[in-house]
């Protein structure tokens, strides 16, 4: 009886959210448009035929996406032009483009401007060839290259834009586009000091009052900031890099409110551009999460987690958070047996415990495994290690396989506790590589510089200055080179 009501109530919420959706549209459909197909727009029409072209097809010359001659956005077709003619359309367009044909030979079809033609005009039936005057048909046999039309010349003078004005592309070099739920601004290039270039801002009201996202994109940016996504519900920023940083960032991903470490972020990264294969970090206030990518040693994931600090008496010092546990995943290497093959290695520091488990046999249905009790003060330098046996605790799935040696398990044991020592090194390496990425944004977003090319003499400095020497010494030559030549004797010789 609870089930038919919680499913009846879900049912009624579900139909109620259709509902609001309907009206949301019905309220949001736009008004009769008085101008409906009297509206002039220019596309371009590829033809059948050449270039092994299959079908006649259309190009929107705004969005340059591709359209068949029958989708309904396209009303119809007054005229044809390409760069030696003009056709006029001869067709009814009262269904579109979808009953037309694009013959520019038939004349019936398409009436042409000026005689000269890229298609050969079809040839009419005798009983139509009376009403046609016997000069047009000799309209062009004779000086196929003359002019025949003679248009005025054009009163429009020509256009002169500067290379200031293209770049600007707009007045002032800012332009703002209103959409549905949406707002557009354009900045030209090096106008704004970060070198922003676009901004999209989406809404969730038509009134364009509650903003939802905001995404920025960049140009010519040194630190490689391409676009910055804010997310305004929850503040969460995710910055998008090029490659070329120092560090291989490539996406950084945070919340507005915790933007220093030890925080929720993420960060992902060029794994080929970097020599441990780092591919992404998560980090939350108590654990660390990296994940590698085509790693020799087949590591693919290494978590961690840390325990809070002590708190001491005394001036604040920067330290490390303590870690608890430290565990790496393993990729199968096909080239070892799977019981020697370590799938998890799992370091308890809090716990003085070592837990190794292997990949598991294709033809086993469990996986063997390893735990080793450390010995008080193992992890400093030039402690003496006793293995004992209640420090080793070995699962074997085989039960045919002999077990390891004493020596075997002794070695293992001080290499994993090398390895150890060398991953807590490598986690305090891991968090200052991100107070370090941090302290570089900060920076960064502090003093905004931008590329500029060595062809830009306008706003190089430096390749400014350059020409500049370089014309100076040129000159200098050249008032070298005459005083050289100069005969003084030449007046006292003349005759």
């Amino acid at each position: 009886m609870q089930e038919r009501k919680e499913r009846e109530e879900r049912e009624a919420e579900q139909k109620r959210k259709i509902e609001e959706e309907k009206e949301q549209l019905e309220r949001e459909k736009p008004p009769p448009d008085d101008l409906f197909g009297q509206r002039i727009h220019s596309w371009v029409v590829v033809l059948s035929g050449k270039r092994e072209v299959p079908e006649t097809f259309f190009i929107d010359s705004l969005t340059g996406n591709a359209y068949s001659t029958e989708h309904s956005a396209f009303l119809g077709i007054e005229s044809l032009w390409n760069h030696s003619n003009y056709w006029v359309n001869m067709q009814d367009c009262s269904n579109g483009c979808r009953d037309l044909i694009f013959d520019l030979g038939d004349c019936s079809k398409w009436e042409y401007m000026f005689p000269q033609m890229d298609k050969p005009i079809l040839s009419l039936p005798e009983d139509k060839v009376d009403g046609f005057d016997d000069d047009e048909e000799d309209l062009n046999i004779e000086g196929k290259d003359e002019r025949l039309v003679d248009l005025p010349p054009s009163w429009v003078p020509l256009i002169a834009i500067t290379p200031e004005q293209y770049e600007q592309r707009c007045p002032q070099g800012k332009k703002t586009t209103l959409y549905k739920r949406a707002k557009l601004e354009q900045f030209a290039a090096y106008l704004l000091k970060e070198g922003l270039s676009h901004r999209l801002s989406i809404y969730s009201d038509l009134e364009l009052n509650n903003l939802v996202r905001v995404t920025d994109t960049f140009r010519f940016r040194t630190d490689k900031l391409q676009k910055r996504v804010l997310e305004h519900p929850d503040g969460t920023i995710t910055e998008y890099f090029a490659p070329g940083r120092m560090r291989a960032l490539k996406e950084h991903t945070y919340n507005v409110t915790s933007p220093g470490p030890e925080s929720e972020r993420v960060m992902t990264f060029y794994h080929d551009h970097r020599i441990d294969g780092l591919a992404c970090r998560e980090e939350t206030p108590t654990s660390m999460t990296e994940h590698f990518e085509d790693r020799v040693d087949f590591l693919y994931k290494r978590h961690i987690e840390f325990g809070k600090r002590q708190k001491k008496f005394g001036p604040a010092e920067t330290s490390n958070r303590p870690v608890l546990e430290i565990c790496e995943s393993f990729h199968r290497n096909e080239k070892l047996p799977a019981d020697s093959d370590v799938e998890e290695r799992r370091f308890l520091t809090s716990e003085d415990k070592i837990q190794l488990t292997y990949h598991r046999a294709s033809n086993k249905i469990s996986a063997s495994s390893r735990e080793f009790l450390k010995p008080p003060g193992s992890n400093e330098r030039g402690a003496v290690i006793i293995l004992t046996n209640d420090m080793v605790n070995t699962y074997q799935v085989d039960q045919t396989t002999a077990p390891p040696k004493n020596l075997f398990t002794y070695e293992m044991l001080l290499d994993l506790i090398q390895v150890e020592n060398e991953l807590l090194y490598g986690v305090k390496t891991s968090e200052q590589e991100v107070r370090d990425i941090l302290n570089e944004r900060t920076v960064e977003e502090s003093n905004w510089e931008l590329e500029i090319s060595v062809y830009d003499t306008k706003r190089n400095d430096k390749v400014r200055a350059m020409r500049l020497e370089i014309e100076r010494q040129e000159m200098e030559e050249k008032l070298r080179r005459d005083d050289l030549e100069l005969d003084y004797l030449a007046p006292f010789l003349g005759c």
